[in-house]
């Protein structure tokens, strides 16, 4: 018998684009590997790279807005000690929009926590592409903000995106309890190896459930 994990949430979150500059670090984001590393942190990146999340530099990423369902959703890898891989979560349903060059917006579901983006941001080439998004969340019974790094990787296509990974890592937990611990995250990819684009007005995927996002807080 299949057992099935959420990833906890339910509340709309929305990490809209924005550039280094409201942090004020370095305004250009070039989609070069030496940027990435620069976003992400090059220790994050490099634990990221060594359990198998697929990175895709370059400044001509592919146009990918739209909607996708990732599903089944696998986990790939993770360096959270309860976890194993082949864990199957709940269907993902996410969606990019306002591409403008290298910043891109994303919106996912949650709940029992608020997010708001410190940035946003796609690189790649040819239809290979990655998004990096850098999140600060308060969740609901913690007393300190959080600080999280997702990564989305994959090849679109017209019907869909091919061999998409999610990869989603705390970057700074601040000590709250019961959290999964710093440079502590989990991998995920798409179990048929491709996640079919959705209609425009798509509200929740087919099979009634969305896969709630962020709350990869827990241990």
């Amino acid at each position: 018998m299949k057992k099935y994990f959420s990833i906890i949430t339910v509340f709309i979150l929305l990490f809209a684009a924005c550039s280094k500059d409201d942090d004020g670090g370095n305004t250009d984001f070039d989609g070069s590997m030496q940027d990435i590393k620069e976003f992400v942190g090059s220790e994050l990146l490099d634990t990221i790279v060594d359990m198998g999340m697929v990175i895709n530099p370059g400044n001509k990423p592919p146009n990918i807005e739209g909607k996708y369902l990732m599903s089944p959703t696998i986990l790939e890898n993770s360096n959270v000690p309860s976890d194993y891989p082949g864990m199957i979560f709940n269907d993902l349903l996410l969606e990019f929009s306002r591409q403008n060059g290298l910043e891109i917006e994303f919106t996912g579901e949650q709940v029992s926590s608020s997010s708001v983006g410190k940035g946003s941001f796609i690189s790649g080439s040819g239809k290979d592409f990655s998004v990096f998004l850098n999140a600060i969340t308060v969740r609901e019974g913690q007393p300190n903000e959080m600080e999280q790094i997702f990564v989305f990787s994959g090849t679109v296509a017209t019907e869909g995106i091919h061999d998409l990974q999610l990869a989603f890592f705390m970057v700074v937990n601040n000590g709250n309890s019961g959290v999964i611990d710093n440079g502590q995250g989990r991998i995920f990819m798409d179990g048929d190896g491709f996640s079919e684009r959705q209609p425009a007005g798509l509200q929740k995927p087919s099979t009634g459930e969305k896969m709630e996002l962020s709350a990869q807080l827990q241990k």
